[in-house]
């Protein structure tokens, strides 16, 4: 994470913008240009980087939306991907991956290893499976100088379903974050580990509660502003430096031009000005 905390303040900025492109949300001239899916794909997503690649330090691409548009969007993901970090951005492929311990090292591969065609600085994954599942990711994103986000509490409305379940006088989730911090593979020479969590803005009690279990974790937040968290509310998931958080926002982003007729470009940028501004009064508290 050294490189993503270096690129937060070279940005002054915690944001990484999710591009999650919806094509029947595209603008009439995106969708009039041409018919193929990769060239609408390629199209939104250079404009929302144009807009906003010298604000953040980071964008992160949820594959969910590419691969439902099959091999097009495969290929738009990959330049894309190839786009951000040719602008000196960091990328996160959001793919919550998690199987078995030779499955997840083959999954490790295809967005950890130098070269592949989805490489990545960092990927989110699932760590209900158990440590043999984990530690295919962590070798390799250690052995490629590359970062992980652990779910540990997430942001959506069910999420309480089975992480809030006690255990053993705990919560699931608090199993899941101390197991984390007992890991080898969690220490590390930086300030901050190469091993981070997903923690949603919509829990701003457990944000607190697990800023303190795991100070060494930079989190990965979703659900600011779309589903409710604002920049009050996650001025406790920071570390004492400022830092240790990176705030997701998609929807608010991306589709900022719904609201704002200067376009994706335009919009996309004052969208970010304006959460930066909401972030950084509160992350320096």
């Amino acid at each position: 994470m050294r490189r993503l905390i270096q690129k937060m303040k070279e940005k002054g900025s915690a944001v990484v913008v999710g591009i999650d492109p919806v094509i029947e949300r595209f603008p009439p001239e995106i969708l009039a240009a041409s018919p193929r899916t990769y060239d609408r794909l390629m199209a939104f997503g250079t404009e929302v980087m144009a807009g906003v690649w010298d604000l953040v330090p980071a964008v992160k691409f949820q594959s969910a939306y590419f691969e439902a548009c099959g091999l097009e969007g495969l290929r738009a993901l990959g330049d894309l991907i190839r786009l951000g970090r040719d602008k000196g951005l960091f990328v996160i492929n959001d793919v919550k991956r998690g199987d078995i311990g030779s499955t997840a090292a083959a999954y490790a591969r295809a967005y950890l290893s130098p070269g592949a065609d989805f490489e990545v600085d960092a990927i989110t994954i699932n760590p209900y499976l158990g440590d043999d599942s984990n530690e295919a990711f962590y070798r390799l994103a250690k052995e490629n100088d590359k970062g992980i986000f652990l779910l540990v509490k997430t942001s959506n409305p069910s999420s309480g379903q089975l992480q809030d379940l006690e255990i053993q006088g705990k919560t699931l989730y608090d199993h899941v974050a101390e197991n984390l911090k007992n890991n080898p593979y969690y220490e590390s020479r930086e300030d901050y580990s190469f091993i981070g969590a997903v923690v949603g803005a919509t829990y701003p009690r457990q944000l607190k509660s697990l800023r303190r279990a795991l100070p060494r974790s930079v989190f990965l937040i979703p659900g600011y502003g779309a589903q409710g968290g604002g920049g009050e509310d996650l001025k406790v998931a920071f570390g004492p430096d400022g830092f240790g958080a990176l705030v997701n926002s998609s929807r608010g982003i991306i589709y900022a031009y719904e609201k704002n007729p200067a376009g994706i470009r335009q919009a996309s940028r004052e969208a970010v000005i304006a959460m930066n501004q909401d972030l950084n009064q509160w992350r320096m508290k």
